[in-house]
């Protein structure tokens, strides 16, 4: 538009950080004006100051695979899957879970990546920063990973068919309200077994 003599005006933008900037970057802006006075070709710029803005945190969490089993009583499920970190900064992601038959699990860092828990390394989920939940430890950001093993003992006596679905929440250490969660299904396979006795030839036996 056109201005008079002494007349002003404002105007207003907006910028997009991108995706996986890290926490506390520094983004400068300076705004360049090219102007000419109405009539005349000659064209003049005026250079705004400069704005500096950091940038925050974002949290993202992945949690993945989903597990479904078939197994029978007495025996170990052992279910592999990987927690990311994929927020623009260092962060640590706490593993809660919830059982609908009240199975009890543990959770191990597959530092060996060969799906047996215990060996070359490997060790429980322990609480690294204190607040009172089991963690993955200092994850980098931008898709910093660990690979976990969750183990469970199926108990003894469960009945054919029954179904446990243990859910697994992995959760932002920094942002309680970023987290994701994965399933482990286990179907019961108890084998059905009947004993009958008969005799034969039917009737009195001798002794012997």
């Amino acid at each position: 538009g056109s201005f008079g003599p002494g007349g002003t005006g404002s105007f207003f933008f907006q910028v997009q950080v991108n995706i996986g900037i890290l926490e506390d970057t520094s983004i400068t802006n300076t705004l360049t004006a090219y102007y000419k006075h109405e009539g005349l070709p000659t064209e003049y710029t005026s250079t705004s100051n400069t704005t500096s803005t950091s940038v925050g945190f974002t949290a993202a969490v992945d949690l993945d695979p989903n597990g479904i089993y078939f197994k029978n009583p007495g025996d170990d499920i052992i279910h592999s899957f990987t927690a990311t970190n994929n927020g623009n900064a260092a962060d640590r992601i706490n593993i809660a879970y919830s059982s609908t038959s009240a199975w009890t699990w543990a959770f191990w860092v597959d530092s060996d990546k060969n799906g047996i828990p215990g060996t070359n390394g490997d060790e429980l989920l322990t609480d690294t920063n204190s607040d009172g939940v089991i963690d993955t430890g200092i994850l980098t950001p931008n898709g910093g990973s660990v690979t976990i093993l969750a183990v469970a003992t199926i108990p003894a006596g469960l009945i054919d068919k029954a179904v446990d679905i243990t859910t697994v929440t992995g959760t932002s250490a920094r942002d309680s309200g970023v987290s994701d969660s994965i399933t482990i299904t286990t179907t019961i396979t108890a084998p059905a077994l009947s004993i009958s006795k008969t005799v034969s030839p039917e009737g009195p036996q001798p002794p012997g």
